[in-house]
């Protein structure tokens, strides 16, 4: 730990008093989390557009992945919808934060726009399937649960 030295006024004489600062390593792991972007993206009849996971627990999700060091919010977005998808975002709006302190993760909800008339398309290596659905699947990730409330149930839509 480095050392830090306060001094404050008392009177007319200066006390000094010594405070320890954590080290950078320590301060770094304190504060450090994994951001995650996801974009809602809906059909013109609301349906949402989810993607199904090729690899891990192979669970659906909502579009998206981690951001890249030095990777702005809302570009990492922009590339991880192509990257899944082969969809151009065409506008991003932010909705909301999922907090995951025991992951320490931090997940980033946007509403996203596409340009029209490009189907989406899985992007083999990490995705299997590519479906808009009006119904929350029972395989999919504590975020597509957690944002599927925020967004439906939340909104009055039934589920």
């Amino acid at each position: 730990m480095s050392t830090l030295r306060k001094i404050k006024s008392v009177g007319r004489a200066k006390k000094t008093s010594v405070v320890q600062a954590p080290a950078a390593a320590e301060r770094k792991r304190r504060i450090s989390k994994e951001v995650s972007l996801m974009g809602w993206i809906e059909d013109i009849y609301g349906n949402v557009l989810l993607v199904k996971q090729k690899r891990g627990r192979k669970v659906w999700s909502l579009p998206g992945g981690k951001i890249e060091p030095a990777e702005a919010l809302e570009q990492g977005l922009i590339r991880e919808v192509r990257e899944e998808t082969s969809l151009r975002v065409k506008y991003c709006d932010f909705i909301g934060i999922l907090d995951r302190p025991e992951k320490s993760n931090l997940t980033i909800l946007y509403r996203v726009i596409v340009h029209a008339g490009t189907p989406p398309v899985p992007q083999r290596s990490e995705i299997s399937e590519i479906e808009f659905r009006s119904t929350l699947p029972r395989d999919s990730t504590p975020s597509l649960q957690y944002f599927w409330r925020l967004m439906r149930v939340g909104a009055g839509h039934s589920r």
